[in-house]
């Protein structure tokens, strides 16, 4: 899977209420991309 889908479904799972499951994936990409703004100011 690619990071593109990885941060959509990540953004779709926070607007569903869904934090834990949004953040292990914002954390997952994080681990890729650590200085990505976008990935920080979601968590």
């Amino acid at each position: 899977m690619d990071l593109q889908t990885i941060f959509s479904e990540a953004v779709t799972l926070q607007s569903q209420g869904k934090l834990h499951e949004a953040r292990e994936k914002y954390l997952l990409l994080l681990e890729q991309l650590p200085e990505n703004i976008n990935i920080l100011g979601n968590i």
